[in-house]
Parts: structure tokens; C-alpha cells; sequence
């Protein structure tokens, strides 16, 4: 016996297999690369959507830029809350950049990785998370204070 016919919210069931379909085949048509540039498989993109923290430190492709954003493929920081992480596909970020500036302001020197860099807090973005690559580290409590 079919939904429809048995009056079970018919249109609704058709809504959910319809949105589940478009899932599926947005994970099979993402393109996502990781930081050492080989392809990831699906079940690893899903994987790298779901664990998100604040304060870690990972790579993303932050291409295609405009006027004078941080481009290339870089570390950044995620800045966006863990409440966010877990809900949207979206993440903020701060670049990383070794090009030390200690008297700018915007600026925020950091240890990562065992390489001196600043986090420039002037370029932060909103970024998919389909962007993210391998993660490198995570800021000490000090750090991100």
C-alpha cells in the first residue's frame, strides 16, 4: 500500500526523499581536495564536515580571492563557534601568514606546528567547509585567549 493512498503525508515523504537524493549527489559530485592536492573520498568529506572545532588549525583553498584578500592554499584558524560548527556548512576563519608584522595591531602572533606565524585577524572570512583540508594543530588556551 502506497503512502499516498494511505493518506500518510504523502507530499511530505516526497519532500524528505527528494532533499535525501540532493544530498547524495552533492557528496558525489564534491570536488574536494585535501592539502597535499590528492582527492578525498566522500566518506572522507563527510568526515571532515562533522569535526570542526573553534580554535583548531587546519588547511584550506582559499581561491578564488578579490582585490586584496589573503589567497592560495594556507592555514587558518576556525574562529566560528562549536554550537555553528556543528550546524551550519559554513565556517569563519583567520588566515595564517609567516610574514610577521608585531606592531600591527590586527595581528596576532601564534606558534603552530613549531613555525612562528600571525594570525591576521583582519582578513577573516566565512568559508564552506568543503574548502578544509588536513588539520595541523590546535591553539594552545594562551593562544586563543
Amino acid at each position: 500500500m502506497g503512502l499516498a493512498r494511505a493518506g500518510v503525508g504523502a507530499h511530505h515523504t516526497c519532500r524528505r526523499v527528494v532533499a535525501k537524493l540532493r544530498w547524495q549527489i552533492h557528496l558525489q559530485t564534491t570536488n574536494y581536495t585535501g592539502a597535499d592536492g590528492r582527492h578525498a573520498s566522500t566518506r572522507q568529506t563527510v568526515h571532515a564536515l562533522k569535526s570542526v572545532k573553534r580554535y583548531e588549525v587546519r588547511w584550506a583553498n582559499l581561491d578564488p580571492t578579490s582585490g586584496a584578500e589573503m589567497a592560495k592554499t594556507r592555514p587558518v584558524v576556525i574562529v566560528s563557534l562549536d554550537a555553528l560548527n556543528d550546524r551550519l556548512q559554513t565556517i569563519t576563519v583567520c588566515p595564517l601568514t609567516v610574514q610577521l608584522h608585531p606592531t600591527w595591531r590586527s595581528r596576532l602572533p601564534v606558534r603552530v606546528a613549531r613555525k612562528s606565524a600571525d594570525v591576521a585577524v583582519d582578513q577573516i572570512r566565512t568559508i564552506s567547509k568543503a574548502r578544509l583540508g588536513e588539520r595541523l594543530g590546535m591553539l594552545t588556551a594562551a593562544q586563543a585567549d
